[in-house]
């Protein structure tokens, strides 16, 4: 079955959440293992005008010339070597040749031909088609986030309360990085703002930046 995702189900950003994490890229999600390979290069090339496709025939390709390839005393392929096979299989729309030859990236992931299924220090998995899907869907999970952002009732509120000057001197209030406003009652316990409170919130707000609008014009010294 094909892999389908669609922005405004925030599947995700739902799934993230509910990780215990120390950073949003260290979350491998679970649509890695439910998919074959075919399903999830598929699915990346679709992302990458069939980036992934070519990025696997190069590897699969290299592997089997490898000892045709000059090597340097370390075993590396030599550069002009290396370039020149790249350049002769036509995989240099994917591969470099110029600053990093033999290098390839995919949604910041970055490998090497003779390294491709080698973890990297910032790698969540070693294959390389499931790094380059998770890291195809951790871009995915930061489109919904835009799309949340700018399209969910509380975050346009959210945003509208951040942004505008006179709300602060209405009432002290903080606000979380996942996107709620709050205050704290008397008994010093958090309530976290609604919809309608912060309309309030932005009417009485309104109401102080027409005052001081009109202070201002009035003002002369």
């Amino acid at each position: 079955m094909a892999y389908t995702w669609n922005v405004e189900d925030y599947k995700l950003i739902k799934e993230r959440n509910n990780k215990t994490i120390r950073w949003e890229n260290e979350v491998i999600f679970e649509d890695v293992f439910r998919y074959s390979e075919a399903e999830k290069i598929a699915f990346v090339d679709s992302m990458t005008d069939g980036k992934l496709t070519k990025i696997v025939n190069a590897i699969n390709a290299y592997t089997n010339d490898s000892d045709i390839i000059k090597k340097d005393d370390w075993g590396y392929p030599k550069k002009n070597s290396l370039n020149a096979w790249i350049k002769r299989n036509k995989f240099d729309d994917v591969i470099d040749t110029n600053y990093s030859s033999g290098e390839f990236t995919i949604f910041g992931m970055k490998r090497t031909l003779w390294n491709a299924n080698e973890k990297y220090s910032y790698d969540n998995l070693a294959n390389v088609v499931d790094e380059a899907f998770n890291r195809t869907l951790h871009y995915l999970a930061k489109e919904e986030t835009k799309h949340y952002n700018n399209n969910d009732p509380y975050m346009i509120k959210f945003k509208a309360v951040r942004n505008h000057p006179y709300t602060s001197a209405v009432v002290d209030y903080g606000y979380s990085s996942s996107g709620e406003i709050f205050i704290n009652d008397e008994d010093g316990n958090r309530r976290n703002l609604t919809v309608e409170d912060m309309d309030k919130l932005l009417e009485a707000a309104d109401k102080i930046k027409e005052y001081a609008e009109k202070i201002r014009s009035e003002f002369k010294f």
